[in-house]
């Protein structure tokens, strides 16, 4: 009997004593993931699952709606790896190359990042390049957390990714002055 009384004392000891240590590492790891971090990471392309209808006006070809499906794995700050989806619009000016416009979403298991972008194809290059930006605003364990993510794409090699994840918006966009007369 005092072998098992000293023995519930003992761990109940043990218990209250790691049970600040587990909160604190808890809350210090909750910091962490609130803080501001640059960031890098690749991936070996995407999996085209939806294509636009493509429409001609002017001599420019529009195809709107085109998706895509990205695992991202090796980003060097893990609230960024996940499922990427990008949905695009896309404008094709002949042999110079295509702009878009896209809205993106990453997944993972803490929350998601769902934004906006911007981008552009080079085609004038030896081997096609790739190039958009994107701005996201987080959920989940990311609320309250922005990134702003940059995405080169040269084939045969992948994506190179990138960008820096901060608390709170961007600043907001200046006026132009006016021009002294």
């Amino acid at each position: 009997m005092r072998r098992t009384v000293g023995l519930l004392l003992s761990l109940s000891l043990l218990l209250a004593g790691s049970a600040p240590a587990a909160a604190d590492e808890e809350a210090e790891s909750e910091a962490a993931s609130q803080k501001a971090a640059s960031f890098s990471g690749t991936s070996n392309g995407g999996i085209q699952y939806a294509q636009g209808e493509e429409v001609e006006d002017g001599g420019i070809i529009s195809i709107p709606g085109s998706a895509w499906g990205i695992a991202l794995s090796e980003m060097s700050d893990p609230r960024l790896n996940g499922n990427l989806r990008i949905v695009l619009n896309q404008d094709f000016h002949g042999s110079q190359g295509r702009v878009w416009s896209l809205s993106t979403r990453i997944d993972n298991e803490l929350g998601s990042w769902m934004g906006t972008g911007r981008g552009y194809l080079d085609q004038t290059r030896p081997v096609p390049h790739w190039s958009h930006q994107a701005l996201y605003r987080g959920t989940g364990a990311y609320e309250g957390l922005t990134a702003i993510v940059f995405f080169d794409f040269e084939r045969p090699s992948g994506y190179d990714y990138h960008g820096m994840v901060f608390p709170g918006d961007l600043p907001e966009v200046p006026e132009f002055p006016e021009p002294a007369e």
